[in-house]
């Protein structure tokens, strides 16, 4: 038996009162390319806590900002 993990969707989410920046979203366990399972990470109240380190949210915040760029400049 053979399982995949595939991350559906994330964002980065900061926190309103703490004003800290983690990374959220979805993740499922496919087998034979169906979702057998899944769970949400840093949302909701059924959402699994998942700690990232500041470096990965540095790293992503900082491709967040070139695909805004990549955006506006196709925009212009």
């Amino acid at each position: 038996m053979e399982l995949d993990f595939s991350l559906k969707h994330w964002n980065i989410l900061k926190d309103d009162k703490t004003g800290i920046s983690t990374i959220s979203g979805k993740y499922e366990l496919l087998m034979n390319g169906k979702a057998i399972a899944g769970q949400e990470f840093n949302t909701s109240y059924n959402g699994t806590p998942i700690a990232f380190s500041g470096d990965l949210i540095q790293k992503i915040k900082s491709l967040e900002q070139e695909v805004i760029a990549e955006i506006t400049k196709m925009l212009s």
